[in-house]
Order: C-alpha cells, then sequence, then structure tokens
C-alpha cells in the first residue's frame, strides 16, 4: 500500500491543510512514519465524467461548475436521483472531505471529518426565483450516488482542483460527478478538520 506526504514548501504562502510537513520537520516527520508513530489516513477523491468519458484526473479537493467571466451567471440544471431543478448562481462546488476547508467553506459549506467518504455541494450565490423551491441548492452525496450537471451556458468552464485543471462546460454539456470507491492514502493530522471548527459534519 503506498501513502503519500505532503510538504508544504511556502508556508508563508499557502495553507497546506494537506502537508503535514514543512522543509525543516522533513526528518522528524519520515522517522515519525518509519517508527509507525504516522500512519496514513485514507482520503477520499471525487470523479467527473464529461459527455460520457471520465477525466484523467482524480479530484482531491473539490470540482467547480462555472461560467468563464467571474461577473457573469452561471446556468445549469442539477440532478439528484429523479429530483432535477435549474439553478442561476455564480458557480456550483462539489467538494469531497479534504477539500472542505477551502472554496466550499467560504461559500457557507460544512467542515467535514478527513475520513468522511461524503461528498458535498452547494450553489454559490444562488438566485432564489419567488415561489421556487430548491432541494439541490445544498446537499450530500453519500458513497455511490451520483450529482449530475448539465450546462446552460454558452461559456461554461469546470475547474478540478484550483485553475490549473479546467475543461470547457459548454451549453448542453453533460457531467457526473461521484466519490472513488477507492482512497488516496496520506499522511496528515485528522484533527485539523475538527479542531476549532464551529461547523463539523459527520
Amino acid at each position: 500500500m503506498g501513502a503519500l506526504l505532503g510538504v508544504n514548501s511556502a508556508p508563508r504562502d499557502s495553507v497546506g491543510y494537506l502537508a503535514l510537513a514543512r522543509r525543516a520537520t522533513i526528518p522528524k516527520t519520515l522517522d515519525a512514519i518509519a517508527a509507525g508513530i504516522l500512519k496514513p489516513v485514507p482520503v477520499t477523491r471525487l470523479s467527473v465524467t464529461l459527455d460520457g468519458v471520465a477525466l484523467p484526473e482524480a479530484g482531491l479537493n473539490d470540482v467547480l461548475f462555472a461560467h468563464q467571466h467571474p461577473a457573469a451567471t452561471s446556468r445549469y440544471l442539477v440532478r439528484l436521483g429523479r429530483q432535477a431543478e435549474e439553478h442561476r448562481s455564480s458557480g456550483l462546488w462539489i467538494s469531497t472531505a479534504a477539500g472542505s476547508t477551502a472554496g466550499i467553506r467560504s461559500s457557507g459549506g460544512a467542515v467535514l471529518p478527513l475520513r468522511s467518504r461524503r461528498l458535498q455541494f452547494r450553489a454559490r450565490e444562488l438566485y432564489r426565483r419567488p415561489g421556487a423551491e430548491y432541494r439541490l441548492a445544498v446537499g450530500f452525496l453519500a458513497p455511490g450516488e451520483e450529482l449530475v450537471v448539465e450546462s446552460q451556458m454558452d461559456s461554461g468552464w469546470l475547474y478540478l482542483d484550483g485553475s490549473r485543471v479546467a475543461y470547457p462546460f459548454p451549453f448542453g454539456a453533460r457531467a457526473e460527478v461521484r466519490s472513488l470507491p477507492e482512497p488516496l492514502f496520506l499522511f496528515a493530522d485528522p484533527r485539523r478538520w475538527v479542531a476549532g471548527k464551529a461547523r463539523v459534519m459527520s
């Protein structure tokens, strides 16, 4: 079983929630791993299928569906099981537990325990039409469930784990997002997802 150790090489600029070590602490951290004091944590990732083709990258943190222009409205249809609704927002976050301390939290989402296998989704700045009922603006996906997102914008994009991995998401494009059954084993401190967090959910 392989495992990853994250090293925060720029602690002044990077939060580094998933980086257990810094340059100065690498020897001490490696000694703790070799002694069995530190053990890897199974971390859930997410997969995205775009128009029937599975993307080669697995998301460790999150995926964001949004308009190319930050000032434009993101329009899309979201489906979960038999439920479906149209959204007008500034984008849709879908996050793993590892990513729940990042963008989705800034949008009002909950911090999940690092070992949680659930995914969390949340519409950013959703425009709520008078009289309309929105049941898929916020929610969670259990293992095996998938959230379907269909683009209703000509210049939509899909951003995976930040801005470096991006795919066009034009009108009519369809994406399915689900958790991967195989976890990533990571040397991390699960207490960072609990201590001092007012909105931790199981």
